[in-house]
């Protein structure tokens, strides 16, 4: 099958490209930088022109839209970047869709249950009202419904997946992500950090996450897409502490003035 990943260069986009070349898939990916990868192009998913080149020259039997300003914070701080990637991005998306007739996996957040206290049931945002606390809460849901009404009007194929806290190698520390990068990262170098107790999250180890992500191939249904979580959460902070520790910027400028 042939497979366009958006945002194919970001933590998860990265892994699942992996995944999928792995299962034999002819995997594409497109971000916003330049690469020296095999079948990867140069394309901001704002910009109708460069992603329709790009969706134009290919016969795309999937994409999986991962291409996304990434949370609540960075999109207070890039408001403009946030709406313009997350909403009018997947509007030029679903414009080639409905033209392509390629199948589409739409990364959404559990950010859009916001205010919601009980268990987060896929039917949840059918049946309660929900207040997303932020911008970028607000433009994941706003996807969503980009998503359903495309459906509706042009009986496009799409599937949404809200993820919870996706961590693990790869997942580089700035201000605004997580906290499992940011715990790591200030922990390694002797930073402080704030610990709010009473509170509970679902977190999910990226080599997971992809690998039931690459199903939908041959598995293309909501709802059941055999997700199985192989990783425990020690082993995975295991795993990305180790990542973390060889990767972190402060420690490689150490390392190099030993050496001078």
């Amino acid at each position: 099958m042939k497979v366009l990943v958006t945002g194919g260069l970001g933590f998860i986009g990265t892994k699942l490209v992996s995944e999928l070349e792995g299962r034999g898939h002819e995997t594409w990916a497109c971000d916003l930088f330049n690469s020296h990868r095999d079948h990867y192009r140069r394309c901001d998913v704002r910009e109708f022109r460069q992603l329709e080149k790009l969706v134009g020259g290919h016969k795309f039997d999937l994409v999986y839209h991962a291409a996304a300003e990434y949370g609540r914070w960075n999109g207070e701080d890039y408001y403009e970047n946030l709406w313009m990637t997350n909403v009018v991005g997947t509007k030029n998306l679903l414009r080639l869709q409905e033209a392509y007739k390629f199948k589409t996996v739409l990364f959404s957040s559990a950010e859009v249950y916001g205010d919601y206290p009980e268990t987060m049931r896929e039917n949840v945002m059918d049946e309660v009202p929900i207040k997303q606390m932020n911008d970028y809460a607000m433009t994941k849901w706003v996807n969503e419904m980009q998503v359903l009404n495309s459906t509706s009007m042009f009986d496009t194929e799409t599937v949404r997946i809200r993820l919870f806290n996706v961590y693990g190698p790869g997942e580089h520390y700035t201000p605004y992500r997580g906290v499992v990068p940011t715990f790591i990262y200030k922990a390694l170098h002797d930073l402080p950090y704030t610990v709010y107790r009473g509170h509970k999250r679902t977190f999910e180890y990226v080599n997971d996450v992809c690998t039931t992500l690459a199903n939908l191939p041959e598995y293309f249904k909501p709802r059941d897409l055999r997700h199985r979580c192989e990783t425990s959460l020690e082993e995975g902070i295991r795993r990305t502490v180790i990542w973390m520790e060889e990767a972190s910027p402060a420690r490689k400028k150490e390392a190099l003035t030993i050496v001078e």
